[in-house]
């Protein structure tokens, strides 16, 4: 079904906004314990969890996610605390998002150095670095722009920041009208 929400008479249809409100909601919700819907807490957990390389998160309490859009012109900036091994890590996780528009030259470099100029010391391994893009067109493209950025981004397909293409609805109208519904 096509998506009543997320098509205007804009030229873009804030889509990549859409992507980068809906990415910060989602970061956040994963920090909520009482979130009703089982299925959309499993994701949000399993979103957040994925931007900070945690695939085994069975002892891992999400502690804090505090999230800006647009931070220095990054699409989502997020710093994170989690509870692993009764210690507390802080991560920060930096995302760029494509849905209708390449890269620019050098924008990912560009990212990176305005990250490090903020934050010069923090621990490269809890730093995470991602391009999120559905544009299949330009798939290798983007590929090689991270594999030749000076710090390590890596490359998602759009509907793996949730565990893939959903069929279904989850029964959160938030949700199921962005990542159900067909709109790109």
């Amino acid at each position: 079904m096509k998506s009543f929400f997320m098509m205007d008479n804009s030229k873009d249809h804030g889509k990549e906004a859409m992507l980068g409100y809906q990415i910060s909601w989602l970061m956040r919700l994963a920090t909520r314990k009482d979130v009703e819907n089982r299925k959309l807490h499993e994701i949000s957990r399993f979103t957040l969890l994925q931007f900070l390389d945690m695939k085994d998160c069975r002892d891992v309490d999400i502690v804090e996610v505090d999230v800006s859009r647009e931070w220095h012109y990054i699409d989502v900036f997020a710093k994170c605390k989690v509870r692993r091994n009764n210690q507390i890590e802080e991560h920060l996780i930096i995302i760029e998002n494509k849905i209708y528009t390449n890269l620019a030259d050098g924008q990912l470099n560009k990212n990176s150095n305005t990250f490090h100029s903020y934050y010069p010391n923090f621990p490269v391994e809890r730093t995470h670095f991602w391009l999120i893009s559905c544009k299949e067109d330009s798939w290798e493209k983007q590929e090689q722009e991270c594999a030749n950025a000076e710090s390590d981004w890596r490359l998602l397909w759009f509907y793996d920041v949730i565990g893939g293409k959903l069929d279904n609805p989850i029964g959160n109208d938030i949700f199921d009208e962005f990542w159900v519904n067909e709109w790109y």
